[in-house]
Formats: structure tokens, sequence, C-alpha cells
């Protein structure tokens, strides 16, 4: 009932905002502003620096022009080239500045398939930004304020070390995995990824994130910490490598799950990962409804329930099918132990793959208009690897005087490149169909839906008529069992009171031999008596 509800809700927002959504801050278009707003983010790297502001106070317009920023709380984002270079350097994050400039919102795209900026950074709450500006304020941050900046610094740290390490091609794939920063990254290599089916492997994972935190927090158990104090710790350090790398949607989600996660965990309730997703998602669209125009929303979310919703059903239908019990009965006799674990994990890795294709198809075609076909058989040949490539890499990139590791991760990211330059000379191995309507959209979704009910439904029945043939037949071997000791009782009894007969004769026939001789003897002493007489 709460999926249905969970999925109800996002569907109607999503009509919504499929629909459009309120822009009156574009009364504002082409007109010079000023404003005073909180640095909270900073971009020193690429060809383009800039720096992001919350808390807008609209000054030099109207009260109804200060309404239209504040209901949405937007963020203005000041790039570099319109002021002087050093403002850059000189704004620290946690500061509170004032500015003059031009406000330039962000445009829609104007042809099928085309990036929207205005949706994306609107989903960011980020309506436009300050062309020609000048700062003409600034009050520095204090305290947990300049937290922010610490983070800056480490990040801009971290992303020079690639720079040095790697060359440029490796050190942008690097930075958006681990740093979250993609503006770096190739455009050939993203275009090589995107057609593949294996773009996600450059975004910031939540699975990722979450076993992170999850074995931080086993560490912190087996070293002695109490349960709750594991716990916030290990949140505490997820939500700071979360913002480290920008907070994106999958870092969010991820945190948000683990925070249940560890409520369950703590409370000794159960921890139900479709149940958190839920909880996840409606707190997001509540906290931010904007979110439904961002596609990474869809597809992390989308991507999750594949494999909570998807995923089981079809590994339970594989083991109930002629395929899985052949393959237990039959082939694990035959192989040893380890090529049977890489074989099973291969087969569950197939399974997700096809689980997360199976429900974010739909999401892929109404976002990006193609869907790669064969982005199963891709994944399976670079998923394997991608553990080598964080780790030698994440090892390079902070620990000085072990940068030769990083050989690994070059050597990984070439062979990335070459799967995907085979991907990509296998015939049709892009379906284009182009955006579906939104109706195809929701039939898909609902038949989907029915589909795993009725597998679920059907498994279940499944299993109970096992559990009933089982205890069928348990009671029938019990009903054997008893008969058996029962005649065995019989026997035994039998066996019994022949040998206590056995016995009596023995001893009746002994006495009588007994009675025979005395009788003999006292014959023979009469006799013997007579005699002695004469």
């Amino acid at each position: 009932m709460f999926a249905a509800s969970v999925i109800f809700f996002v569907i109607m927002a999503f009509f919504y905002y499929a629909r459009g959504y309120d822009e009156s801050y574009r009364a504002l278009d082409g007109n010079d502003i000023t404003v005073a707003g909180t640095v909270y983010q900073k971009d020193s790297s690429g060809f383009n620096p800039a720096f992001y502001l919350k808390n807008i106070e609209l000054i030099s317009e109207s009260a109804s022009s200060q309404k239209n920023l504040k209901k949405y709380n937007l963020i203005l984002r000041v790039n570099e080239s319109d002021c002087s270079v050093n403002d850059i350097y000189d704004l620290r994050i946690g500061d509170r500045v004032t500015v003059t400039g031009r406000f330039i919102c962000f445009e829609h795209g104007t042809n099928p398939g085309e990036f929207d900026a205005a949706d994306y950074y609107h989903s960011l709450k980020i309506p436009g930004r300050l062309k020609d500006y000048e700062v003409t304020d600034l009050n520095k941050g204090k305290g947990l304020a300049r937290l922010g900046e610490v983070i800056f610094i480490l990040r801009t740290y971290f992303s020079k070390r690639l720079d040095k390490v790697f060359v440029p091609e490796t050190a942008g794939v690097l930075k958006a995995m681990l740093l979250g920063d993609k503006r770096e990254t190739d455009p050939g290599i993203k275009d090589l990824f995107r057609h593949s089916g294996i773009i996600h492997i450059i975004s910031i994972s939540g699975l990722h994130i979450t076993l992170i935190a999850v074995s931080v927090y086993r560490l912190f158990k087996r070293a002695g910490m109490k349960k709750a104090v594991s716990a916030i710790l290990a949140t505490v350090l997820l939500i700071f490598y979360g913002m480290l790398v920008g907070m994106p949607m999958s870092a969010k989600r991820a945190i948000c799950m683990f925070v249940i996660r560890m409520a369950a965990d703590m409370m000794k309730r159960t921890y139900d990962m479709l149940t958190a997703l839920g909880i996840t998602a409606v707190l997001m669209i509540i906290f931010n409804p904007a979110y439904m125009l961002n596609s990474g929303f869809f597809l992390s979310f989308g991507s999750v329930m594949g494999i909570g919703a998807v995923f089981p059903l079809i590994r339970d239908c594989l083991h109930f099918s002629f395929v899985g019990r052949y393959t237990k009965s039959r082939i694990k006799k035959i192989l040893t132990a380890g090529m049977h674990s890489i074989i099973n994990s291969s087969c569950e890795m197939i399974m997700a793959g096809v689980s997360i294709m199976i429900f974010t198809w739909p999401i892929q075609l109404w976002f990006y208009y193609e869907v790669p076909i064969f982005s199963v058989l891709s994944n399976l040949l670079v998923l394997p690897f991608l553990s080598l490539l964080l780790i030698f890499g994440l090892i390079a990139m902070m620990v000085p005087g072990l940068g030769f590791l990083g050989t690994v991760s070059e050597v990984v990211v070439y062979f990335y490149k070459r799967i995907c330059l085979l991907y990509e000379a296998l015939p049709f191995n892009t379906l284009n169909p182009g955006r579906p309507p939104i109706q195809a959209v929701v039939i898909y979704y609902v038949i989907l839906t029915l589909l795993c009910i009725w597998i679920r439904i059907y498994m279940r029945a499944e299993d109970t008529k096992k559990r009933r043939s089982k205890n069928q037949s348990l009671r029938i071997n019990e009903v054997k069992r008893d008969e058996i000791q029962k005649h065995s009782s019989i026997t035994q009894s039998l066996q019994v009171n022949k040998v206590k007969k056995d016995e009596t004769q023995k001893q009746s026939f002994i006495a009588q031999f007994l009675q025979v001789n005395k009788t003999k003897r006292d014959e023979a002493n009469k006799i013997l008596d007579f005699i002695f007489r004469f």
C-alpha cells in the first residue's frame, strides 16, 4: 500500500511538472538588479570558474519581484568572465556578499532531445546568473560557515593531485568518480560511455557510498563502540563525503536511506530497502518538487527500484525454472567451488543489469530519446574492474609517493575505451525511437507493476504448494515411520515372548530331568538298603 501511494504521488508530481512550472522570475530577465546572498559553493576549475549564492535577498527591486525570487529560495550563479579575476579567489564559502549585475535566465531547449538548461538548473533552484556584475559589499563568514571553505580547499587539493598523477583523460574520469566533478571529463569519453550504457560509472554511486558507510559503521562496532555512537559517527562521515563530492542526487538518496537503516538497526527492526526508498523519495520531493525535472532523480531511484523490486523476481523465477534446477543438481557437481561462485556472481550481475534496464528504459527514452540495447553485456565486462579503478585511484590520490599505483587505473580506463569502441561497432546497438508519450510511460509502469504482482503471487502459490507437498510428504513419512516402529515393537515383543518361552521350557526340562534323576537315585538307595539288610 505504501509503495502504491508513493508511485501515485510521483506520477501526479510528474504530470504537474510535465505541464510546466511557474517561472515568474523571468520578469527580471535582462534587468540590472542588486542581490545579497551567502556563498555556498565554488567552482575554481575549468574555463569558467563560478561561485553560487543562496538565501537570496533582492535589494533593488519591488516587493513583488522580491517575492518572485524568495518563494523558490533561488540561487544565483555568477561567472568569473563577468567580473574581476580576483573576486573568485577573494570570496570564501560562508561569506555574505552584495552583488550588482544584469540577471540572465537559463533558456529552455528548443529542439527535441536538446539539453534543457532551464529545467536542469530549476531542479537545483538556480534560475539564472548575473552578468557584468560587481561585488559591492562583503562580510566574512565565521564559525561553522567556514566548514564549506575547508571542504573546498581539500577538494581542490585532491583534484590537483589527480592532475599530477594521471594523464588528463584518466584524471577527468577519476575526478568524476571520486570527487563528483564531471566538468573536466573528456567529452569523447562521455559520449563513448553514454552510447555503451556505462555512463553511470563516472557518477557518484549511492551504492558505493552506502557500502563505505556500512563498512565504517561495522568497523566502529568491532572497535568496541556502542551501536548508537557508531551509527552517528558513520553518518557524520557519510555527510562529510557527500559535501566533499558536491552532494549529488545519489548521495542525498544514499544518506537518507542510510539514516533509516541505522534507525532500524538501533530500534531492532527489520530494514526494508523499498520502504526506505519510498520514504526518501517522498521527503526529497516535498523538500524540492523541482527534482521531478532532473533525470538523475529518476535514474537514481529507478535503478534502486529495479534492484529491489524486479531483481528478486527474476532470480526467483530462474530458481524455479528447469535451468535453475539443472544448474543446482548437475553442473554444480562438475564445477569446482570457485568456478561455481564466479558463474553464480556473473549470473546475478546479468540479472541485476537486466532488472535496472527494464525499470529505467522509459526514463532514458523520456530524457535522452535513446537507449543502448546491449548495455547489459558492456556492464558485465566493465563492472568487475570498477573496484580496481576506484581503489587504486583513491590510493594514488590520497597517499603521496604511491602515485605509481595509478598505472592500474590507467590500464582499466584504456580497457573501458576499447570495450566501448567494440560496442559501437556492433550493429543495431542503440534504439532511438524518440521521447514516448506520457500515456505510454504510465501504461508501461502499470503493466510492469501488475506483472510483478502476478509473478509474486504465483511464486508465493508455488512456494505454498511446495511447502504443503513437503509437509504432506513429511506426514506420510511420519505415518510410515510409526507403522514401522509399531511392527518393530510387535516383532520385538514376539521375540521376547519366544525367548521367555524357550527359557521356561528349558527350565522345565531341567527340573523334570532333575526329578527323574532324584527318583532313580531314591530307588537305587532302596535297593542298596535291601541288599545290605540281607
